[in-house]
């Protein structure tokens, strides 16, 4: 009995030393990552996630490494995204707005799973200060004060939220963040305008408008509801203090000329210009 109780304790401890051998032998493979081939340039290993648009050429291959060499990659929704995977490392390509999960995972369980999103690109554009010019020589000092004001509160916009519907990112809606807390709407176009030095738009002083892009605003039926020039070319427009502000990059640039002409016949140029990051 004795015999056969202290064999029965040898087989336990066998047992065991041989489950903490096999785990050990998983503990020698490194967990499975993606890389890219140049070093320089490095994957988010902890977010695990990639963004495409619907309109993203195949992706840069990313190289898995880690585990213990034999991979098997799963995609877990073959309308979104389409995975090329060959010899250990695997490409993306865009099929469709949506999201999908890739799995990649070894013999000897090791597992990484790779959230892929296809949405459509976004860009924000935040107002944080607006600049008036107003000219009209014949103008008396009271018009132009009403003016300046007018055309100070003319466009009350904090934000812009522009998405882009196509491969050239000239078409989309665009979200209009006003100060009073109301959000419009609208289907924007956007025209690169390149103008040669006679036909440039005359702003203030010596300074015109000659490279710019036009962004013209619609309903859903087709009404205009606002047209703007986007520029980085501002630089003569401002102050140097404006000038050396950190956050600013663009400058959304609106001519009310016509808005205002009628009542105000001396007028020549009426702008509002948005300094916008």
């Amino acid at each position: 009995m004795t015999t056969k109780k202290l064999a029965g304790i040898l087989s336990l401890f066998l047992c065991i030393i041989c489950l903490v051998s096999c785990n050990d032998n998983d503990d020698n493979f490194s967990p499975i990552t993606l890389e890219y081939e140049d070093p320089q340039i490095k994957f988010d290993n902890e977010s695990r996630s990639y963004t495409l648009t619907p309109f993203s050429k195949e992706t840069t291959p990313l190289f898995i490494k880690g585990g213990d060499g034999t991979y098997k990659v799963t995609n877990e929704n073959e309308k979104v995204v389409q995975v090329n995977y060959h010899n250990g490392s695997l490409t993306l390509k865009a099929k469709e707005i949506g999201r999908a999960s890739i799995k990649i995972e070894d013999s000897s369980n090791n597992m990484y799973i790779l959230s892929v999103v296809v949405k459509y690109r976004t860009l924000t554009h935040k107002a944080f200060t607006a600049k008036v010019i107003v000219k009209g020589d014949e103008l008396t000092s009271e018009e132009h004060t009403e003016l300046m004001n007018k055309v100070g509160n003319s466009y009350p916009i904090n934000k812009y939220v522009f998405t882009f519907m196509n491969a050239e990112d000239s078409k989309g809606t665009v979200d209009l963040y006003y100060s009073d807390n109301n959000m419009k709407t609208g289907n924007f176009e956007k025209e690169h305008i390149v103008l040669d030095e006679e036909n440039a738009i005359p702003i203030k002083g010596e300074y015109k408008l000659s490279e710019y892009y036009r962004i013209t605003i619609k309903e859903d039926n087709g009404k205009v509801i606002d047209t703007f020039y986007i520029t980085k070319n501002f630089l003569p427009l401002l102050n140097t203090r404006m000038n050396a502000h950190p956050l600013i990059q663009y400058c959304f640039v609106r001519d009310l000329t016509a808005q205002y002409k009628q009542d105000y016949l001396a007028l020549e140029n009426a702008y509002l210009i948005q300094i916008a990051e």
